[in-house]
């Protein structure tokens, strides 16, 4: 976020700020692809992700530290003299008139004492009254000082309506796509589990080849994704700077882009299929993680474009949160649905039998149902906001 911020104040007025922007954002959703072909090549025929996990915490731990080495002057000296005080100047004005040089050396500090009747309250009938009063003034005040902390520009953000059209149109958009990148393993083992033996000339894939699959979806998707950040930042400046196109209409074709992805899940017949959607979800979550910066920065500005888009940045995990539930939860129904379906109590039993009972694509439709209802919302809100857009530069 504060490479993204720094990005947007340090581009604010030119014309390739959509390409600047979507370079460093480009760089995170790059970082999957390359670490899923990584563990493709060395970790292969590991069954658990152990050293896997080793090996990035050891990755991010040195590189941090060689960053760190690299780039922070100074690192091991006393900056203590270097912190500025966290009080205003008003409040250090009122702390040097309270207490003078003179006062400081001829008088001993003082101790306030507490009345005790301040405390003797909490222990009357009436304690519970005192002590709810005592609340809703601390929560007055902090609110009000919070109130005159704020920028004017973040102010106007909370009370403009159209911040809150954003937060859930990118709520809804991206919550049926991360659905899709979080399970895409269950989908995969799903497809290998139901996919019937074929007489063609592509490739039969097995149980066997799970987690190169896997490693290959999820590789596949952050490629593209890559590609979405990338050259939705160049075709935004594209359109705005020759065609004075707004740039929430991009998103518009980032909302379909995602709707048909979603719209084919459940109709995933073969790997290929998988891999399509999978391309699909990348161009879309990486054109919404490029484009929704520069719109909100082309609203409300770069001066508190951290606080502002930072707030907004977390549509997407509320999105990705109920997504997800849903979709762990039909499917364990559809597990239990499956299991039911046996046909002896043996074959409860035996181990390997429950190990393949799983549930298959058709349990997807009433998420996909859910997920197209969620961006058919998204799509709504940024029709919304691209109209507020025209009429704003009329």
């Amino acid at each position: 976020m504060s490479g993204i911020s720094t990005t947007a104040v340090m581009f604010e007025n030119s014309s390739i700020k959509g390409l600047s922007l979507s370079i460093p954002i480009s760089i995170i959703g790059l970082a999957p692809y390359l670490f899923a072909k990584i563990k493709t090549i060395f970790f292969a025929t590991d069954h658990t992700p152990f050293r896997f996990l080793i090996f990035l915490a050891t990755f991010n731990g040195f590189s941090s530290l060689l960053i760190s080495v690299l780039f922070y002057d100074g690192a091991l000296e006393d900056t203590s003299n270097y912190i500025p005080s966290m009080k205003s100047k008003k409040e250090v004005d009122a702390d040097v008139q309270t207490v003078s040089p003179g006062a400081k050396s001829s008088s001993s500090p003082q101790v306030i004492k507490t009345p005790r009747s301040e405390f003797e309250g909490l222990l009357k009938p009436k304690s519970a009254d005192l002590f709810k009063s005592y609340l809703v003034n601390s929560f007055s005040h902090a609110k009000n000082r919070i109130s005159k902390s704020l920028p004017p520009q973040v102010s106007m953000f909370f009370k403009s309506p159209f911040c809150w059209v954003l937060f859930l149109a990118i709520l809804c958009f991206s919550g049926p796509g991360i659905m899709f990148i979080n399970n895409c393993g269950t989908l995969t083992k799903a497809l290998l589990n139901n996919q019937a033996p074929s007489e063609s000339t592509t490739k039969a894939y097995t149980m066997k080849d799970f987690e190169p699959v896997k490693n290959e979806i999820v590789a596949n998707q952050a490629l593209f994704s890559f590609f979405g950040r990338i050259s939705s930042g160049l075709i935004s400046d594209i359109i705005t700077n020759y065609f004075k196109i707004p740039l929430v209409a991009l998103l518009l074709g980032s909302v379909s882009l995602m709707y048909s992805a979603q719209s084919k899940i459940s109709r995933i017949d073969s790997i290929s299929d998988l891999k399509l959607v999978s391309s699909l979800v990348g161009l879309s979550m990486g054109s919404l993680f490029s484009l929704a910066p520069s719109y909100a920065s082309e609203l409300w500005g770069t001066k508190n474009f951290g606080v502002i888009y930072g707030i907004i940045s977390i549509g997407p995990s509320i999105g990705a949160h109920i997504c997800n539930s849903l979709f762990g939860s039909v499917w364990d129904s559809g597990l239990t649905i499956t299991s039911n379906k046996l046909s002896s109590v043996a074959d409860l039993i035996n181990s390997e039998t429950t190990t393949k009972v799983k549930c298959d694509l058709r349990c997807t439709t009433s998420i996909v149902d859910f997920n197209l209802q969620l961006l058919s919302i998204s799509f709504v809100c940024f029709t919304l906001l691209l109209v507020f857009t025209l009429m704003k530069k009329r």
